[in-house]
């Protein structure tokens, strides 16, 4: 699935000189998904990279995947230094955006969030790492409709 997202976002990296990284992908890894949806999330966070560090002089985003019996975990860092706390506290509320007015409408995390949270996975920035990451938490396999584990 990454990618299949990637060779949609390749010739925009291309052109504006930016650095994928896939080296840490499995290549094997299955997860029940709604497969569009969580392309959805991996394109915006795709293209909030492209905005953010297309102006940097280093320009690179890396895909990192893990997984165990239970969960598949994407992680995805781009070159830019990490987002301010003040930012970090908002970020996904919906309407709200860093970028300039008519360039972005502020629902792109929000409803990345929605999205991985109805897979029951989960999805944060991770302020641990020196660049700015996000990651992405999914359970490899979905919980059938109207399920109840309480017995």
């Amino acid at each position: 699935m990454i990618t299949d997202v990637l060779g949609i976002c390749e010739e925009k990296a291309r052109k504006l000189s930016i650095e994928v990284d896939t080296s840490n992908v499995q290549k094997d890894l299955s997860v029940e998904c709604r497969e569009a949806e969580i392309g959805q999330v991996l394109v915006n966070l795709i293209n909030n990279s492209f905005d953010a560090i297309s102006g940097l002089d280093e320009r690179f985003i890396v895909f990192e995947t893990e997984a165990d019996d239970e969960f598949v975990t994407i992680r995805v860092t781009d070159s830019g230094s990490g987002i301010p706390l003040e930012v970090r506290k908002r970020l996904f509320d919906p309407f709200y955006t860093t970028k300039p007015v008519g360039s972005g409408t502020g629902l792109g995390l929000s409803i990345s969030a929605n999205i991985i949270s109805t897979h029951g996975g989960e999805f944060f920035y991770d302020d641990q790492y020196e660049n700015t990451t996000f990651v992405i938490r999914l359970p490899r396999r979905q919980s059938p409709i109207g399920s109840n584990t309480d017995g």
